[in-house]
């Protein structure tokens, strides 16, 4: 979101995991609620691919030795033959991605509003998702790129720490 390195640095977690069923292998009811509060964002945010504003032009790339940009293998740790699972889990990541641009629109849409949802059912007003704050500054983020005003009451931050203005 901070454009300092590309998205394919991420692991691909489409919003479309919210209309998994209950049967799949993998379901938000089979992880903790800590992590389904922090996910659930995530996949709206992840999805979205929205880009932060920077007028600065404030970056990070001092910590990288292969610039960002040029990086081929973000989930490998160095010098380390990747196992069987880490094999497993990266030619997923690339299927999805490759997949990513056949979804269809309206599937997207209905797994996003399901996203929206569940994480504005959470917001109550006092401790927010469970009062986690990585995953109250993901739903943060998530409604404002969802286009939720800076005022609305559904946004999960007292109006004096609100950053209505981050995303361009």
């Amino acid at each position: 979101m901070f454009a300092q390195i590309p998205w394919r640095g991420v692991p691909y977690i489409p919003v479309e995991i919210m209309l998994l069923p209950r049967w799949f292998p993998f379901h938000l009811d089979k992880v903790s609620y800590w992590s389904r509060t922090v996910m659930v964002p995530l996949f709206i945010l992840c999805t979205r691919k929205p880009v932060a504003r920077n007028p600065r032009n404030v970056h990070i790339r001092e910590l990288f030795t292969t610039p960002p940009e040029k990086e081929r293998h973000y989930f490998w740790r160095p010098g380390v033959r990747p196992g069987f699972l880490a094999r497993v889990f990266h030619g997923l990541d690339r299927f999805g991605r490759m997949l990513d641009a056949a979804i269809p629109a309206a599937l997207r849409e209905r797994a996003t509003r399901r996203a929206e949802a569940w994480m504005i059912e959470r917001l109550n007003g006092e401790h927010g998702l469970g009062a986690i704050f990585p995953a109250m500054v993901n739903a943060l983020e998530a409604l404002a790129v969802l286009g939720y005003a800076s005022d609305d009451l559904r946004r999960p931050w007292p109006r004096s720490a609100r950053c209505g203005g981050l995303w361009s």
